[in-house]
């Protein structure tokens, strides 16, 4: 692999990780309009879905085996549509503003497009010879 490519993986995956983390500090604060009882069932599926998307890209952008780095970006995938389905139910029982679902989800698909970009960099390191 040259190193024009390794250098772009790199950032595309250090770019990810700090778009994921000041999302999650965007969000942090908001959980305080939410019910008591939400707490500790919503708010904590949440705050787990950012635990798993930060571990997996974490993860990714430290091995180098391709399997297991496809595997860490599949599961960090699995994790953004996790948070962009807990949002909505936020929304939707309006423990947060419309505004501000828009906000986080116009984010929440910035990080899906990233890393896609990401995974296809990976994909396309495998093929080469």
């Amino acid at each position: 692999m040259d190193s024009v490519s390794k250098d772009s993986k790199e950032y595309e995956s250090l770019k990810l990780y700090a778009k994921s983390r000041a999302l999650l500090l965007k969000v942090y604060p908001t959980f305080r309009n939410f019910p008591r009882i939400e707490h500790r069932q919503l708010c904590n599926t949440i705050k787990n879905s950012f635990e798993v998307l930060l571990n997996q890209i974490a993860i990714a952008k430290h091995v180098t085996a391709v399997r297991t780095r496809m595997d860490a970006c599949k599961k960090a995938a699995a994790s953004l549509q996790d948070l962009t389905t807990w949002y909505y139910v936020s929304v939707e029982m309006r423990y947060i503003s419309r505004g501000h679902y828009e906000e986080v989800d116009q984010r929440l698909t910035e990080l899906k497009k990233i890393l896609a970009g990401f995974m296809k960099s990976i994909g396309s390191s495998r093929r080469k010879p």
